[in-house]
């Protein structure tokens, strides 16, 4: 999120609730980024584990696919 935007996701103050809530502006609002790259950050900020990308290889291949779109 910050090397796409220059800012970081979660500002504060309150860090955890804003992080569990996933409370942050959306890349495409705060960069001019593509609306497919927030479905990519927001998987990759999930605050459980699990919901995350499992690799690098499944997050580039998620990135590759936004470049190609």
């Amino acid at each position: 999120y910050e090397m796409a935007t220059g800012k970081l996701p979660v500002p504060g103050p309150n860090f955890l609730a804003q992080n569990q809530e996933l409370f942050f502006i959306r890349p495409s609002q705060a960069a001019g980024l593509p609306a497919a790259f927030d479905a990519v950050i927001e998987r990759a900020l999930q605050p459980e584990p699990s919901r995350r990308f499992h690799s690098a290889a499944e997050l580039a291949a998620a990135l590759g696919a936004v470049a190609d779109a």
